[in-house]
């Protein structure tokens, strides 16, 4: 069953090399349908993952056209990683969304916090 193998997979990612995690990005990304409990897995373990592996998800998800009000949550917990580059990239990313007023106020407020380095 690919769900099960990508819940094990996607469960070890934040303990993989760039490599790996790319291989397995890049699977999920060609894949044509991709479950929604896959996808909100993969956000969740974003932030304990590398700046590579983020980048590679968001990337992703905005060539996939996948964001959703349920992945907001998990991709807006980014903006408080201490890694201030995932972080950033976070940032990005989602200035470029629709957002509910909650994420919309703290990404104003990472905005603010760190604008000379934005």
């Amino acid at each position: 069953n690919k769900n099960d193998y990508y819940q094990k997979t996607i469960q070890a990612l934040p303990k993989m090399g760039n490599y790996n995690a790319a291989i397995i990005i890049d699977e999920l990304a060609n894949e044509a349908t991709l479950d929604d409990e896959i996808l909100l897995l993969l956000s969740e373990k974003l932030s304990k993952s590398s700046y590579y592996t983020v980048h590679l998800t968001l990337q992703f998800i905005e060539n996939k056209d996948l964001f959703s009000d349920k992945l907001e949550l998990n991709l807006s917990t980014l903006l408080d990683v201490n890694d201030f580059f995932i972080a950033r990239r976070a940032y990005r990313f989602l200035e470029e969304q629709t957002l509910s007023p909650e994420t919309s106020q703290k990404l104003a407020a990472f905005a603010k916090k760190h604008e000379d380095r934005i």
